[in-house]
């Protein structure tokens, strides 16, 4: 674990009786922790959950995310799977949502969009190819609170997909608790596979299971020793204007052409790789890229 030793907060709470004059002093530290195998994801799902229902709290299920209304009938899909997030068939003619069934719609969505993480994890951790220069690499952390020494939540997660022989790296996954945003966290988990960032910084020094020589290379600077450049790439809805403002305030530009091949079969770990399962996952060949951006981060050496 990689503690934000830079990143603290001090909260102040009244004192009650003359015993205690003044004010007393919690410190709140947030630190990174590498999802090794067996880790229980709970409370990465309640995190991932809270963020996304966050931003898309004001969003209709049918009309903004274009899902589809067998959502309401169907809990064993979740969305992503038979439903899917793509299907229009469904969604011209719908009557307009009720408070109630936007919420499960979406949830039950989101809950589906983690069940695939979820799967890809454990799938990451059976991998036992021995070709690690040109397979890609599957990454998930969590992001957790520390008061007194001790774990009292978890307030954020990611997940990447590293592909070495390019020295880049796609974001599948991030967000924050709405509490814990705009503390700097989100920033440090877009980065934490660079130089310095908290998550290459516990590869390297890892014992676990992650083995030490599929660290990444990526650098942040032009004083990098890899042979190629370091970039960093996202897709995400075009309606979710938070995280576009987000992304491009870090540096993040739009790339005019979605890549494809690079973003949406990425996870090349899983050998069916192919459209039907990457269909499952809701990130098939046949979604509707106009209503997602891909925007990219390159190093200043490149």
């Amino acid at each position: 674990w990689v503690p934000y030793s830079s990143h603290r907060l001090l909260v102040q709470v009244p004192s009650f009786g003359p015993l205690f004059a003044g004010v007393v002093k919690m410190s709140l530290s947030f630190q990174i922790k590498l999802l090794a195998e067996n880790s229980d994801l709970a409370g990465a799902r309640e995190a991932f959950l809270e963020a996304f229902h966050n931003e898309y709290k004001d969003l209709d299920a049918i009309k903004d995310l274009n899902l589809s209304r067998s959502l309401l009938t169907d809990s064993s899909s979740s969305g992503t799977s038979k439903s899917g997030d793509n299907d229009g068939n469904n969604c011209g003619t719908s009557k307009t949502l009720d408070v109630n069934d936007n919420f499960i719609m979406i949830d039950r969505f989101l809950q589906g969009a983690f069940d695939d993480e979820e799967e890809r994890f454990k799938n990451s951790s059976k991998s036992t190819t021995d070709d690690k220069t040109n397979t890609n690499i599957e990454y998930f952390v969590q992001v957790e609170a520390i008061q007194n020494d001790a774990v009292i939540d978890v307030v954020g997660y990611a997940s990447y997909n590293y592909q070495p022989s390019k020295n880049h790296y796609y974001i599948h996954q991030l967000g924050i608790k709405p509490s814990y945003q705009k503390r700097g966290i989100g920033k440090r988990l877009v980065f934490a596979l660079l130089e310095g960032g908290e998550l290459k910084s516990e590869i390297s020094a890892s014992t676990g299971t992650v083995d030490k020589s599929k660290k990444p290379s990526l650098t942040s600077s032009s004083s990098s020793s890899s042979s190629s450049s370091s970039s960093i790439s996202v897709l995400t809805r075009r309606i979710n204007t938070g995280a576009v403002e987000f992304y491009e305030l870090l540096g993040f530009r739009e790339r005019v052409s979605i890549d494809t091949v690079s973003l949406l079969n990425s996870d090349n770990n899983d050998d069916t790789g192919d459209n039907e399962k990457a269909n499952e996952n809701g990130q098939d060949l046949n979604l509707d890229l106009t209503q997602y951006i891909q925007l990219d981060w390159k190093s200043s050496s490149s």
